[in-house]
C-alpha cells in the first residue's frame, strides 16, 4: 500500500506523501461511501473518528480513499497530480465531485 502513496504520479503533495502513517492507528470501521450514501454524512463520520486520534491532515488525507466504495476510488485515481495539498483539498474536492453526482 505504501508504494501507491508514493507513486510519482500521485495526487498528493510530496508534503502528504511523506508523512508516516502511526503504527497504532485503527481505521475507522465505516461504511465505504457510495454514491447513494449521504457524503457529508460520510465525511462528518470520518473527521469524528480521526480527530480524536490525533491524525493530522495528511494522515487523514491519505486514508480516506479506504472509506471509499469503487467510485469515489476510480473519482481519486482521476485527480490531477500533486492537486490535493492538504486534508481541506481533499475534502472539498469529494464534495464538489459527488454533491453534482447527487443533485
Amino acid at each position: 500500500m505504501e508504494e501507491f502513496f508514493t507513486s510519482r504520479n500521485s495526487f498528493f503533495s510530496e508534503d502528504i506523501l511523506l508523512e508516516s502513517l502511526p503504527d497504532k492507528l485503527k481505521m475507522p470501521q465505516l461504511t465505504r461511501y457510495k454514491e447513494e450514501n449521504d457524503l457529508v454524512s460520510h465525511l462528518n463520520k470520518y473527521t469524528s473518528w480521526m480527530e480524536p486520534k490525533d491524525a493530522g491532515g495528511a494522515i487523514m488525507g491519505r486514508l480516506f480513499s479506504l472509506t471509499l466504495g469503487d467510485k469515489g476510488q476510480r473519482w481519486l485515481r482521476m485527480l490531477s497530480q500533486r492537486s490535493i495539498k492538504i486534508w481541506n483539498d481533499l475534502a472539498i474536492a469529494f464534495l464538489a465531485q459527488f454533491m453534482v453526482s447527487q443533485a
